[in-house]
């Protein structure tokens, strides 16, 4: 169980020397955000994804991130991911039934309510920090996470980490939204039209590095589900593939 006494060991665990286009790429990442417990739950999942894997680009992206938001003050305990709660994590990933009624009352108590989703096989800087931007336009942010049996099955792509450890790795950041588990909805368009129907939020979010196709739809289903739709920004990194591939192929982590 990650916990503040852990803080030596999981500090000597992830953290490791980094280079100054690993520097680079944590400043374009923390600049971007507006809110200032952004960068520190942004740092806080990615080094929870570094303890968990063998991956140095993790450990060194969220020493860099770590050691920059030292710098700007924020407290160290903020940074590190001991956040996961003491009973685990399948009690705090929620289905859509759950979500649907705690949209209802955070909107009748005049909240806005965000609801972003993917498969996050592994979880990129790129895609976790659309996440928070997301998280950043909205009182509260459902993250819809995909089954790894869909993403299997759907996408023909292999899950890279057991569900509960895709869980883990958000709740370990001190994310503060509602986690969704998405999988009995039907893995179409019509399908995810009628989750949104179920869950209403204000809020429905894509990103720019959909093909303008996907982004039609998107749009079609938040227009047919009375909610707006966002398109966050194209963000630097690599997707899933890209990275196991270039893992792969240099025989290392």
């Amino acid at each position: 169980m990650l916990n503040k006494e852990n803080t030596a060991y999981l500090r000597a665990a992830w953290q490791t020397e980094y280079d100054d286009q690993v520097k680079s790429a944590a400043s374009i990442y923390l600049e971007q955000f507006g809110d200032q417990r952004s960068g520190a739950v942004f740092c806080a999942g990615l080094s929870a994804i570094a303890l968990t894997t063998s991956f140095d680009y993790y450990r060194m992206l969220s020493t860099a991130l770590c050691d920059q938001e030292i710098a700007r003050n924020i407290p160290i305990n903020d940074l590190i991911p001991w956040h996961v709660p003491g009973d685990g994590v399948k009690s705090h990933v929620h289905h859509s039934q759950e979500v649907g009624a705690k949209i209802e009352t955070y909107v009748q108590s005049q909240k806005t309510v965000g609801f972003v989703h993917g498969h996050y096989r592994l979880l990129t800087p790129a895609n976790w920090a659309n996440v928070i931007m997301a998280r950043e336009r909205c009182d509260i942010l459902v993250l819809g996470m995909e089954d790894g049996w869909r993403t299997k099955k759907f996408k023909s792509v292999q899950p890279f980490a057991k569900d509960w450890l895709r869980w883990q790795w958000v709740l370990a950041s001190g994310f503060d939204g509602l986690v969704m588990r998405i999988s009995k909805v039907p893995y179409s368009d019509s399908g995810y039209t009628s989750l949104l129907k179920k869950l209403k939020p204000t809020y429905y979010f894509g990103n720019n590095d959909m093909s303008s196709r996907d982004q039609d739809k998107m749009f079609e289903r938040a227009e047919a589900c009375n909610c707006e739709y966002i398109s966050l920004p194209r963000q630097t990194g690599f997707s899933t593939t890209q990275f196991l591939s270039s893992v792969n192929a240099s025989g290392c982590a």
